[in-house]
């Protein structure tokens, strides 16, 4: 990964326009948000306008807390405000970058860090790499490379953001890489480590700990998997399965686990809402859950998937509509499990095979340079 030649390229691709619309697509995560937070901050260094906009509201009070505290200025809307007034888009840190919303408005730049998604669309300035466990680390050692004069404040502001997605999407460091690593050698000297270590000491709600409770009563164990239906939530609780899944998993002897819910939307509308979690490095979630749906995605040891369910939405019998999406949800993981066996077990002779072949060529330089 050439930090130089991505740099470069991302500016070229900004300075092409007078303003920017930043659109968080999903659910508004702290990679997402510190992501975009910063990526504002690159255009207005370049004399670019730009605004974030989020159309699905904060859940956790982690994610509340660091926009609070920091004072990012994401907008939370219902709807886009007359996109007339923007030249582009951009949206980081989700697999697909198709906005149904934008109309025919450009998309300027997509960056992200997951399986790309088969709906994305051109735009002027695209990058995906899987081998990254968060987009923030890649948008912190942009930062390093473009030497921005930045505010000491506002780099704090920006930091700190930037520090918290990188916790968050390599779960408190387990999975981080030398990138990440790299990331946070760069910006911790700017960050607010206090406000981290606060956000990180942060108890869960009262809501997540109540999901949390009925994922332990209603659970299903399927051949080293756990799988739980929690039943319907709020929107503004949908991050509480995401923290589920990682409950299970941590404090459980199971592989895998998958937390799912109906989600009541505001306006009325449903949809299902899926988080994923594995111990398994040869498990390629990113597959199992396009076996699924197309509406999700996945990188190493977490995913997730939503399918809507607005044909439903004036379905009258609540408790009947669970009970169908649960028993179809258990049925597609199931299946999924019994049929990713042969995917994980080539994915591990690939791996040896690879891993060999690098010793075989370690070897073989050995012998040249003797």
């Amino acid at each position: 990964m050439n930090i130089a030649n991505l740099t470069n390229g991302l500016i070229k691709a900004i300075k092409k326009h007078k303003s920017i619309l930043i659109f968080i697509k999903g659910s508004p995560d702290p990679d997402a948000i510190g992501s975009s937070f910063a990526f504002q901050a690159i255009c207005s260094s370049l004399g670019v306008k730009s605004e974030i906009i989020a159309l699905m509201e904060l859940s956790l009070n982690q994610n509340k807390m660091i926009v609070s505290s920091l004072s990012i200025p994401v907008q939370f809307r219902q709807s886009l405000p007359d996109i007339d007034k923007y030249d582009a888009y951009a949206v980081l840190d989700h697999p697909s970058n198709y906005v149904r919303e934008v109309g025919q408005l450009v998309c300027a730049v997509h960056l992200d860090h997951h399986a790309k998604s088969d709906d994305s669309v051109d735009a002027e300035f695209s990058f995906t790499e899987e081998s990254i466990n968060s987009l923030s680390s890649l948008i912190a050692l942009i930062y390093r490379e473009m030497n921005l004069n930045i505010d000491r404040e506002y780099m704090r502001r920006i930091a700190t953001s930037l520090y918290y997605g990188i916790l968050t999407d390599t779960d408190m460091l387990s999975h981080a890489t030398s990138i990440d690593s790299d990331a946070l050698e760069y910006i911790s000297a700017f960050s607010d480590i206090k406000l981290i270590e606060s956000l990180v000491a942060l108890p869960y709600s009262g809501e997540t700990m109540t999901i949390i409770q009925k994922a332990i009563r209603s659970n299903i164990v399927y051949k080293n998997w756990i799988i739980a239906g929690v039943g319907y939530i709020d929107e503004e609780n949908r991050d509480a399965i995401a923290i589920t899944a990682d409950y299970l998993l941590n404090n459980n002897d199971f592989s895998t686990s998958v937390v799912f819910a109906i989600i009541r939307k505001k306006d009325g509308s449903k949809f299902i809402d899926a988080s994923l979690r594995t111990k398994l490095i040869m498990l390629d979630l990113n597959h199992f859950i396009h076996e699924i749906t197309p509406n999700g995605g996945a990188r190493k040891y977490k995913g997730a998937y939503q399918v809507d369910l607005d044909y439903f939405s004036k379905y009258a019998d609540e408790e009947f509509l669970w009970n169908f999406v649960r028993s179809v949800t258990v049925s597609h993981i199931k299946h999924g499990r019994d049929t990713i066996k042969y995917l994980a077990v080539t994915d591990i002779f690939s791996r040896i095979g690879n891993r060999f072949s690098r010793i075989k060529s370690m070897f073989q330089q050995k012998d040249i340079n003797q």
